[in-house]
């Protein structure tokens, strides 16, 4: 009786611990990180998922002293890299970007909705400005956080024509 007691009280005190099994060698990911990264660093694929290279889109939509930035008033905003987005782009929320990349490979417009991660430092969200004071087409928020720790780093709202790329 005394066994059936000690069981009992192990279960409802939750000290039994079952440790799970990994089918691979990949660490699962730490408390209150990136998705894909943990303690022995971050794994996510990296690509352009679905930005395309032109250029010319590019500068019409990112361009500060192009005339045709104000014919388009999505919202969006444009980033300047430094960086090979090819590389160095990943975990895109949705997994296909729309948006364009210009020749350089290292800038790349952005439409509101969507997320992406650069160099596995700083995760990106750009989404549509709800305030009304923002008379000027095409304006998005953008927040940038320092990733695998989520700070954030930016929160601005970013207008086409009245700014230049965020540099990153």
């Amino acid at each position: 009786m005394k066994a059936i007691l000690a069981i009992l009280l192990l279960t409802l005190t939750s000290v039994l611990a079952v440790t799970p099994s990994h089918s691979n060698d990949t660490p699962p990911p730490a408390p209150g990180t990136q998705p894909g990264c943990g303690p022995a660093g971050c794994h996510n694929p990296t690509g352009l998922f679905g930005l395309i290279r032109n250029p010319r889109k590019y500068d019409h939509l990112c361009d500060f002293h192009h005339i045709m930035f104000s014919h388009d008033h999505r919202p969006r905003a444009c980033f300047d890299t430094q960086l090979p987005l090819e590389k160095y782009l990943s975990a895109p929320n949705p997994q296909t970007l729309h948006g364009f990349v210009d020749k350089t490979d290292t800038k790349f417009v952005l439409f509101a909705g969507q997320i992406v991660t650069l160099d596995e430092r700083y995760e990106m969200h750009v989404d549509e400005v709800k305030d009304t004071k923002w008379k000027w087409g095409g304006c998005s928020r953008v927040r940038i956080y320092l990733q695998p720790r989520w700070v954030l780093e930016r929160d601005e709202i970013w207008c086409p024509g009245h700014d230049e790329p965020i540099e990153l």
